[in-house]
């Protein structure tokens, strides 16, 4: 082949967030500036750059890597056995992984799902077949389109080192491995509606979650007891066994803490009040529901000895909606336009309609008279 031959590669395109930069090492930071942030003028090469491959577990890419670019996006080869539904389930599998490594990224959304093209340089370019905003962003960044609103994150923007993915890949394989029976994008979906306030969602793909789990320390801890009487297996492997009541048993052989099996409590009784009344769920709710998923994790994956295992976890992953405290000291300043009103308005003239002008009380009551 020759050097100007052009080798084009079709492939799916999934976009994740919030945005981060996977780099080859740390002085392969973007370190863009304000300038180059308002005038569109950063690096835009490495936005279209890839850095490095992970497994992605698909049977059809046998033999083929599943490609991570410098804006963490993962690029997956278009071929047959390769559709939207297998990409989301290997990157949010992956997406697991990293997290219980300690790299948290949301899970990722089929809008975020789209096309582009890699080509044999390793830089590649999104082109279109999807909507969602991580995905646009994507794109816009690509094209240099990006309003600067958004090409603020650019700067100083959070990065991994490719070691310090792999890294992360190889502290979350234990972890995975001892709970096959989770849907690795329902709880990741879990997770992320629970840090975007979408209280419903993240209690429904939580629970979902941790009922799965308990039925898997039912099945370690409760079944294999007294295996040998008659009629027992049939009768505790039977669809009679509920959540509530696989917990008051597990509570009661101290697989699991008074702690917990409040928390599981509070969480069910939620998610029955959703199902059944339509009520929608409290926060706090919610915040049992991921602790307690964790919780149960933490007890497997410890064999029971440690029930606060991730912890650090959950803390991490609620700090969003902790309010800040001390004092805050923006880094950059942006002027916001005035409208009529503002004091920054001044005396231009302006459209007037009084009937949606406000009105001090007073002068209504006056009006009324």
């Amino acid at each position: 082949m020759n050097d100007k031959a052009v080798v084009e590669v079709p492939v799916i395109v999934a976009a994740t967030s919030p945005f981060m930069n996977i780099v080859f090492d740390e002085d392969d930071r973007l370190n863009a500036t304000l300038e180059q942030v308002n005038n569109n003028t950063y690096d835009r090469l490495k936005i279209c750059r890839t850095t490095m491959t992970l497994d992605g577990g698909i049977e059809a890419m046998e033999n083929m890597a599943v490609i991570v670019s410098y804006t963490g996006a993962f690029l997956f080869p278009r071929m047959k056995g390769i559709g939207k539904q297998q990409v989301i389930d290997s990157t949010n599998s992956l997406l697991l992984l990293l997290m219980f490594g300690g790299i948290s990224l949301d899970a990722v959304s089929p809008d975020d799902v789209g096309f582009g093209l890699l080509y044999g340089t390793g830089y590649f370019l999104a082109a279109g077949g999807a909507s969602g905003a991580n995905y646009r962003f994507l794109t816009a960044l690509q094209h240099q389109a990006a309003s600067n609103f958004d090409t603020i994150q650019l700067i100083d923007s959070s990065h991994y080192t490719k070691t310090q993915v792999y890294d992360a890949i190889e502290t979350g394989k234990p972890v995975t491995s001892a709970i096959p029976e989770i849907n690795p994008t329902m709880f990741l979906n879990g997770i992320t509606h629970y840090r975007q306030y979408q209280l419903a969602s993240a209690l429904v793909f939580l629970w979902s979650t941790a009922e799965s789990l308990i039925g898997k320390l039912w099945l370690e801890k409760v079944i294999p007891k007294g295996s040998g009487i008659t009629g027992r297996k049939n009768f505790v492997e039977s669809n009679s066994w509920q959540a509530a009541y696989k917990v008051e048993v597990l509570f009661q052989i101290g697989t699991i803490s008074p702690t917990l099996y409040s928390m599981l409590n509070e969480a069910r009784d939620a998610r029955n009040k959703l199902a059944h009344r339509g009520t929608t769920p409290s926060f706090e709710a919610c915040e049992k529901a991921l602790e307690g998923t964790f919780s149960l994790i933490s007890i497997i994956t410890s064999d029971s000895k440690d029930e606060g295992k991730f912890k650090h976890l959950v803390n991490s992953l609620s700090a969003v909606h902790r309010p800040m405290t001390g004092k805050i000291e923006p880094r950059f300043w942006r002027e916001i336009p005035a409208v009529p009103g503002d004091k920054n308005w001044g005396d231009t003239p302006f459209p007037r309609h009084t009937e949606i002008e406000l009105l001090p009380l007073e002068e209504i009551q006056k009006r009324k008279r």
